[in-house]
């Protein structure tokens, strides 16, 4: 069915004039309008605190945008909104998101499931204790994602560094299947195990977070002493090394932008292909690998 979409992107309006235009329900964060290839969603997390919408909502650094489901009381579970944007794919029907100021809503834009899809999070029910939430991770199809705020609390400083702190690797809040946990686990290990090495060479192990638009993002480490920000990736597949390059060049230019003389690195738990290899020695990607008990880094 051919249904133009009326609304554009940064257009404020009231609510009730989308549902007069559109349909669906009114009262709700997710709104399904009948005969229409499109999901409504509304956020506006600071009403939403008592039912924990302020935790995990917001922009992230890799620009996926997290949606809390909807469920103010228990556990929440994939009914009714929650079941329409897990089947928006498969149905056909994209995600269009509005924000929230008192009875007026903005358009930003239209969005799509990511990949995973969704997370679980513990977040606080109406009466204060503790549930199960649905996080839907939705990816921009064509939106301005600057109009969203970043997940969390947004800090007002540009760069944020910090003592670093060894990664928990043995529990984590968002389930995974036994098979993923236990790869998971080989990245957290091994950043523990790349920090406590580098601490023994007397190097300052840090962390460091980085405003950038309406983003923070975080390297897993900054060795302010090798002046260096370090991505680790718990494999070397190809897909794994490119992205921990591409994540490496953007901390480091985005911390140079803010003063800090930093070059790019990335940490590996083995030996990467030879042209990848060679792709790091082209880009002056430093690449840290685990050998044994310690750790090896390239000489370019």
């Amino acid at each position: 069915m051919d249904f133009p979409w009326p609304i554009r992107i940064g257009e404020t309006l009231r609510r009730r004039r989308i549902h007069e235009m559109l349909g669906g329900q009114q009262q709700q964060g997710i709104s399904t309008p009948r005969g229409n290839p499109n999901i409504l969603i509304f956020t506006d997390p600071k009403k939403g605190q008592r039912y924990g919408y302020d935790l995990h909502e917001g922009l992230r650094a890799d620009g996926i945008y997290a949606y809390t489901g909807e469920g103010t009381l228990g556990n929440q579970q994939f009914l009714r909104g929650n079941a329409a944007i897990m089947s928006s794919v498969q149905d056909g029907r994209l995600i269009r998101l509005f924000t929230v100021r008192g009875v007026d809503v903005t358009y930003v834009g239209a969005f799509t499931l990511a990949d995973p899809a969704f997370e679980y999070q513990e977040i606080p029910d109406v009466e204060g204790g503790s549930r199960r939430g649905i996080i839907f991770l939705l990816a921009p199809v064509d939106a301005d994602v600057a109009r969203l705020m970043p997940s969390g609390v947004p800090d007002a400083e540009q760069v944020v560094v910090a003592d670093w702190v060894m990664p928990e690797w043995g529990s984590f809040t968002v389930e995974l299947q036994p098979r993923e946990l236990e790869i998971s686990r080989v990245e957290f290990n091994l950043q523990a195990a790349f920090g406590t090495w580098l601490k023994s060479k007397n190097h300052v192990v840090q962390s460091m977070s980085l405003t950038v638009g309406n983003a923070r993002i975080r390297p897993d480490f900054y060795d302010s002493t090798a002046g260096e920000v370090i991505e680790a990736k718990k494999s070397t597949a190809r897909s794994y090394v490119r992205t921990a390059i591409g994540q490496s060049l953007d901390y480091a230019h985005n911390a140079r932008r803010a003063g800090y003389p930093v070059k790019p690195a990335i940490l590996m738990p083995g030996r990467m292909e030879d042209d990848l290899s060679e792709l790091c020695r082209e880009l002056n990607v430093r690449v840290h690998t685990r050998v044994g008990e310690g750790f090896v880094e390239s000489e370019w």
